[in-house]
């Protein structure tokens, strides 16, 4: 795993083993601390969800079973992954927008979670979020 501080949004590639002819996906918590994990499952084939940023939680996604088109803006740069693998994780760090696009019939996202569920943590707009991302910018300087 990149272990960049500077970017906000990253792809990670857990460790894959062949047990018995299947494949064991590990990700390795080290010092990640997990607090709330939950799984969304019977979205309709191309539903995106999401349209939202945490204030202070950092999530990594996956996709143990489907693809979705996975779309962050930091309030600079817009990525979009596409994950169809169950190795394939995304670390998605606070004040990152997000947008996630269900592609197959029956997909499922898993998403670990730093802290436990706060409504206060959202960001809940794109026009509040950019205002946000604005007003920490100038703060910086």
């Amino acid at each position: 795993m990149n272990n960049n501080k500077k970017n906000k949004v990253e792809k990670i590639f857990l460790n894959r083993l062949k047990s018995r002819g299947s494949f064991l996906d590990i990700f390795e918590l080290h010092k990640k601390k997990v607090k709330r994990i939950f799984t969304i499952s019977n979205v309709r084939k191309n539903t995106t969800r999401g349209f939202h940023a945490h204030r202070y939680d950092t999530q990594i996604i996956t996709v143990p079973f489907g693809k979705i088109k996975f779309k962050t803006f930091d309030g600079k740069k817009t990525q979009t992954f596409f994950i169809s693998s169950s190795n394939v994780a995304i670390l998605v760090k606070p004040y990152v927008w997000t947008e996630t696009t269900y592609l197959k019939k029956n997909t499922v996202v898993t998403v670990y979670s730093s802290h436990s569920y706060n409504e206060k943590s959202y960001i809940r707009t794109l026009d509040k979020f950019r205002k946000i991302i604005k007003t920490r910018k100038s703060l910086k300087r």
